[in-house]
């Protein structure tokens, strides 16, 4: 497995033990997974869980994820941190040393694919080189106890767009146990998108997958019911501020396709249908939202095709 620096390995795996430091190398990984996936796919309150598969392999795996559950993790900038070995490598010191679940493990905070408002793209985001030696120290926790074996942990980390260099992101991570969750952004969860929605429907489309990333599936069905009207209404010429009867525009829509698209390709009918009912009675869910996003564009990818023919 490929680590990320030298210097990576030193954070915490300072433990005489057979496992070590082999067991905080997998854990540091899965770490940077589940951070990468918090910060570019996840919009607030979404957990994101550190894959346990890390002990896989590793005498006394159950007892080694209870132990990770209760380690103080320690972030920092790959550019910075200092005598990071020095100061969080061992926590408290003393002779014998302490057990493994009081020793903190330290981990770069990677960077990230965001989108950038500034260069209107995405973009690699980094963390800025942090001059002190301490790192985005978590200004809160609560160490695991014998009725609480997840230690929590409330992180707030800044990253910046390479390429500008002037957008600015702070992210606020809370952390449970092997549970990552993003409670705050200083600016709006920006998912990404396939290059094949159209333009004129892109931000709206944009909106509906952050709500539902972020648990309102309801406000996603509207967002992409809407992404569904203005883009028949863009195709049929009508204003998109005119209000229309939803299935006489879906008919003037249909009598525009090309005959393979209305026979082979998803309906509109339908999904129009299905994300008004779903709207409506307030029975719309995730799944549901991601299996209409899907039918949708596969749609607009075959209109794509077959429209200048």
């Amino acid at each position: 497995m490929n680590h990320l620096n030298d210097r990576y390995h030193r954070f915490g795996t300072g433990i005489r033990r057979p496992q070590s430091p082999d067991i905080e190398h997998r854990f540091q990984d899965a770490l940077i997974i589940a951070l990468r996936a918090a910060f570019e796919s996840r919009g607030l309150y979404q957990n994101v869980k550190i894959d346990e598969e890390f002990t896989k392999g590793f005498e006394g795996s159950l007892k080694l994820k209870v132990e990770f559950r209760r380690r103080l993790i320690f972030l920092t900038s790959f550019k910075g941190g200092g005598n990071l070995e020095a100061q969080r490598n061992i926590r408290p010191g003393g002779n014998p040393p302490p057990p493994p679940h009081q020793i903190d493990i330290g981990c770069y905070l990677p960077p990230i694919h965001i989108h950038c408002t500034k260069c209107n793209r995405e973009s690699v985001y980094q963390c800025p080189e942090i001059k002190e030696a301490t790192g985005y120290q978590s200004p809160f926790f609560r160490e695991s106890t014998e009725d609480s074996p997840d230690t929590e942990q409330l992180f707030t980390v800044g990253y910046q767009c390479a390429s500008c260099t002037v957008d600015v992101i702070v992210i606020q991570l809370f952390r449970r146990g092997l549970k990552l969750m993003v409670t705050g952004r200083s600016t709006t969860y920006c998912p990404k998108l396939q290059d094949d929605w159209p333009e004129s429907i892109r931000h709206i489309v944009r909106d509906g997958v952050a709500a539902t990333s972020e648990g309102d599936a309801n406000a996603g069905y509207y967002h992409l019911r809407t992404a569904l009207e203005w883009h028949m209404k863009h195709v049929c010429k009508v204003p998109s501020a005119d209000q229309i009867d939803g299935a006489s525009l879906c008919d003037s829509y249909k009598a525009t396709l090309h005959k393979q698209v209305r026979s082979d390709f998803p309906s509109v009918s339908e999904l129009y249908s299905e994300l008004s009912k779903g709207l409506h009675a307030r029975t719309a869910t995730k799944e549901g939202f991601h299996s209409c996003y899907e039918r949708l564009l596969k749609h607009l990818k075959a209109w794509g095709l077959y429209k200048s023919r």
